[in-house]
């Protein structure tokens, strides 16, 4: 049924396709992501893994080959901290030249402070929720992204990566990975607070050159578990920690999340060193 990899990749995104298109209809119905307690994006986020898992098990009658080893750790620990490290530099350079706020007082008050139960100064109920966030949110947003990593980056960016270079397999990986997106973008609320193009255009940004780095970091290590953290500790740091605990300054909502210029134009830059190394990556 399949005999060669172009084969694979179409069948993939075959099921793909049809996978994805059942939960954001479903999402653009109820018109938010969070929509059935966000079963819906957890069923979304899990389309191209079952499609992965389908089109490997069809293909080569097992499971095998979808970068399940580990791989040597230090690659994992860089998959963690670089995007840590990322977000923290530029939400960090928005708060300290007034471009973005920090603290969010609300968030604050409403999420934290009347959470913990007992007394503690703003900075102590900051840093407590920020580590709490960021060990459990990996634990258990790591779950849900690798739905989608098992896909993206376990099956499609090696299989790509038998018929064409490493610069081809990143842009085309990450174009679907956005393109993915774009219906949540559309018919949902799945983008920032200014217009909608320029969501988009920040996003697809944003979405390509991460996938220079993700693609490059699975093809060092062999692992899809990299692109898994990877994906995590972003949306963990940027979703539950850094984009809640700022308010907006007046330019905010074009600068900070998924849908402003500071992570795109960060990622973008770590793109271009990260595909500078691609000689270093095994033939």
């Amino acid at each position: 049924m399949i005999k060669n990899t172009k084969q694979k990749l179409a069948f993939f995104l075959g099921l793909t396709a049809v996978f994805s298109a059942v939960f954001h209809i479903l999402i653009a119905r109820a018109g938010t992501l969070g929509g059935g307690g966000s079963l819906l994006t957890i069923g979304l986020m899990w389309s191209p893994g079952t499609a992965a898992l389908i089109t490997q098990f069809v293909s080569e009658q097992r499971l095998s080959g979808l970068g399940w080893r580990w791989g040597k750790t230090r690659w994992q620990l860089g998959s963690i901290l670089l995007p840590i490290g990322i977000i923290t530099a530029v939400y960090g350079l928005l708060w300290l030249t007034g471009l973005a706020g920090f603290p969010n007082q609300e968030f604050v008050a409403q999420q934290i402070e009347s959470q913990l139960g007992f007394e503690a100064t703003q900075t102590q109920a900051i840093l407590l929720y920020a580590a709490i966030s960021g060990i459990f949110g990996m634990l258990g947003t790591s779950l849900i992204a690798a739905g989608e990593e098992i896909g993206w980056r376990g099956l499609l960016v090696p299989e790509l990566n038998k018929i064409t270079n490493f610069t081809w397999t990143s842009l085309i990986s990450g174009g679907l990975w956005a393109i993915y997106h774009f219906p949540a973008m559309i018919f949902a609320d799945y983008h920032g607070a200014g217009p909608l193009w320029y969501s988009m255009l920040c996003f697809t940004i944003m979405i390509l050159s991460f996938s220079v780095v993700m693609t490059w970091f699975r093809l060092k290590s062999g692992s899809v578990w990299t692109a898994v953290f990877l994906h995590t500790a972003h949306n963990v740091f940027v979703q539950t920690i850094f984009t809640p605990l700022t308010y907006d300054t007046g330019p905010t909502e074009y600068l900070i999340d998924e849908f402003g210029a500071g992570l795109a134009v960060t990622y973008m830059i770590t793109a271009v060193i990260f595909w500078r190394l691609r000689n270093h990556l095994p033939v």
